[in-house]
C-alpha cells in the first residue's frame, strides 16, 4: 500500500501533537517531539517522501528543526500546533462506557460571528459524535466527554464562549434518553 505525501505529513503532525501532549508534562514545555533518523522506518514511510514532507512542513512554518546530540529534534510552531490539533480533532472519538452513569452532559455556547469557523466546526463535531441538539447552540450527551470538549475549545480558541455542564436531570429528559436508547 502506497502512502502519499499528504498522509505522511498528517501522520508526522499527529505524532508531534500526541508527543507534545506527553512531552509537556514529562520533558520540557517547548520541545514537542523527537523523531530520529529511523522514524521513516518505524512508521513505514518512504524515506524520500518523509524528507519532502518535513521540508514542506518547514516551508509552511509548521515545524522548526534542529540537531541535539544524535537526534533530529522537531518542534511544532504555534501555527503547526493549530494545524496538527485540527487534524487530531478530525480523528477524535468519544468512547461510550458499557454502563451509563446517570448524568447528562450539556455543551452550550454563544460564539461571536467573527469566530464562525470555530463555531461551525464545534457544532459539526458535536453532531458527528451523535450529541442531541436541544437548541441551536445547546447539545446534550450522556457519556463523559469533558476532555474531548476541552480539546475542541483549545483547538478552535473558544474557551470563553463554551460551557460544559454536568446535570442529573433535565426537563423533557425522556425524549433525550429515548434518543440515546437509555430508557
Amino acid at each position: 500500500m502506497k502512502i502519499i505525501k499528504k498522509d505522511i505529513t498528517e501522520k508526522i503532525l499527529s505524532i508531534l501533537a500526541v508527543a507534545g501532549v506527553l512531552s509537556i508534562a514529562i520533558i520540557a514545555p517547548n520541545i514537542i517531539g523527537i523523531i530520529g533518523k529511523s522514524a521513516y522506518r518505524k512508521y513505514k514511510f518512504d524515506r524520500r517522501k518523509y524528507q519532502k514532507s518535513l521540508y514542506y512542513l518547514r516551508r509552511k512554518q509548521y515545524i522548526e528543526m534542529f540537531q541535539e546530540e544524535d537526534n533530529d529534534i522537531i518542534k511544532l510552531t504555534k501555527s503547526g500546533k493549530v494545524h496538527a490539533y485540527r487534524y487530531f480533532v478530525d480523528n477524535l472519538t468519544i468512547k461510550e462506557p458499557k454502563i451509563w452513569d446517570g448524568f447528562l452532559r450539556i455543551v452550550a455556547f454563544d460564539i461571536p460571528n467573527i469566530l464562525r469557523f470555530g463555531r461551525d466546526a464545534l457544532r459539526d463535531k458535536l453532531k458527528k459524535w451523535g450529541f442531541y441538539q436541544l437548541q441551536e447552540s445547546v447539545f446534550v450527551y450522556p457519556y463523559d466527554c469533558q476532555k474531548e470538549i476541552e480539546l475542541l475549545k483549545e483547538v478552535y480558541q473558544l474557551k470563553p464562549y463554551v460551557r460544559f455542564i454536568l446535570v442529573k436531570s433535565i426537563d423533557d429528559q425522556d425524549k433525550i434518553l429515548k434518543y440515546f436508547n437509555l430508557n
